[in-house]
């Protein structure tokens, strides 16, 4: 090694990723403060420090990036949400990763952090050797401390990066085939219906006779395959904004959309959810079929007042809207925030629920909204809607739309109901 040089380290190393919340958004919009903090922290973590980089975003926002020799550290904050998002990666085993993102939690004053550690340059048992691994579920948005999903995988179908995020579809022991975006699961083979059913025939229900039927999101395709078994359909639009999950979801998983994409009465868009609900409208149900709100992702804004509240003027007199909020028992933060919001834009609201293993074997949150009353049907009205839909459910029924709407009063109280 020539004097002066930048010392080899091994391939093998450490990726920390942290959500840092509570933070400061005075600090966290210093572009000056921002890049000295990362300096110091990357310094004390024992890195050496090759090069800083910052830009300061309109009208608020900084990223700032140091070069490190041994890898990087990056940061990226939102001041509005007091948030905070630190990328390390170290090669070799002198520098300090974790002790640099606590030193930046302190310095950005964050009162909340979720931490991710992985080990890199470690090839993990493949699939193709025969030997099956285990896929580890990302902290979910909203969610609660101390719990990871675990599932054996037995195969990898496809593990491909599109502009919008990071897909993959995994052959799994317990689950089947199953769709990843993003390190979440958004979908399996084996129990996709309960969540499908619930989250397009429970609003087809409120509705009584939907005839035109809007789905956001949905790539997979199964909201479609619900919509089109509502006898009253006469068209059903899907708009989704990543072309790359659909194509995969038709090759990888056919069964889930069941050649929903072929029916003459079902419309694909490939686009921008909010651009469309801003400028159509006239249906009856508005299906929200979105992956979890990850700060700065695709879906995180169509979970906002401004966007439900174009979702709301998209909707005909009489219409319904339906969405996803979350697991109750994992992300009670995420249900109440998102019920608060629904409340605020509509005056109906209502909680249905659904245990769906996909979705961390839990009890998960579809939320009904509309500007009418949402009374439940009941009786032979009940009776009527649902000779609306076609063929048979292997989830929904009667008796469990009815019992879809009890909560359990330990969850009442921690949902604040």
């Amino acid at each position: 090694m020539t004097p002066g040089a930048t010392p080899l380290h091994p391939t093998r190393g450490v990726h920390v990723l942290a959500d840092l919340w509570g933070c400061d958004p005075r600090l966290v919009d210093d572009r000056s403060f921002v890049v000295a903090a990362l300096r110091r922290a990357a310094v004390a973590a024992r890195a050496t420090v090759l090069e800083v980089s910052a830009h300061r975003f309109e009208p608020q926002g900084v990223t700032a990036s140091a070069l490190l020799a041994e890898s990087h550290v990056s940061i990226h904050t939102w001041p509005e949400y007091g948030y905070a998002a630190v990328d390390v990666m170290t090669c070799g085993t002198a520098m300090r990763p974790r002790t640099c993102v606590e030193l930046l939690q302190q310095a950005l004053g964050a009162t909340e952090s979720a931490v991710t550690v992985a080990d890199r340059g470690v090839r993990p048992a493949s699939p193709a050797d025969g030997t099956p691994w285990w896929f580890t579920e990302r902290e979910l948005p909203y969610g609660r401390r101390g719990v990871r999903i675990g599932l054996e995988v037995t195969g990898v179908r496809y593990d491909e990066r599109s502009p919008y995020g990071h897909i993959q579809v995994l052959d799994t022991a317990f689950h089947g085939r199953m769709l990843v975006i993003d390190g979440v699961v958004q979908t399996t083979e084996t129990d996709e219906f309960i969540y499908h059913e619930m989250l397009v025939l429970a609003p087809g229900i409120a509705h009584g006779r939907p005839a035109t039927v809007l789905v956001v999101g949905g790539g997979d395709g199964g909201a479609l395959r619900q919509a089109l078994r509502l006898k009253s359909l006469e068209r059903v639009v899907q708009v989704e904004i990543d072309e790359t999950v659909t194509k995969v979801c038709q090759e990888h998983l056919p069964t889930v959309s069941g050649g929903a994409f072929d029916d003459p009465r079902a419309e694909l868009v490939f686009a921008d959810g909010a651009d469309y609900v801003a400028s159509h409208g006239g249906f009856d149900v508005v299906v929200l079929d979105l992956t979890d709100p990850i700060p700065g992702g695709p879906a995180e804004p169509l979970f906002g007042e401004d966007f439900l509240g174009h979702a709301r003027d998209a909707l005909a007199p009489g219409g319904v809207l339906a969405m996803q909020c979350g697991s109750l028992t994992l992300q009670p933060d995420e249900v109440r925030t998102q019920l608060a919001r629904l409340r605020r834009v509509f005056p109906s609201v209502r909680l249905h629920t659904a245990v769906v293993p996909g979705y961390q074997l839990s009890t998960f949150g579809f939320l009904l909204a509309a500007r009418h009353p949402l009374d439940p049907p009941v009786g032979t009205d009940l009776a009527d809607r649902w000779d609306n839909i076609a063929g048979s459910s292997a989830y929904l029924s009667p008796e469990m739309y009815r019992a879809s709407m009890a909560i359990p009063p330990y969850l009442r109280r921690i949902l604040e109901l």
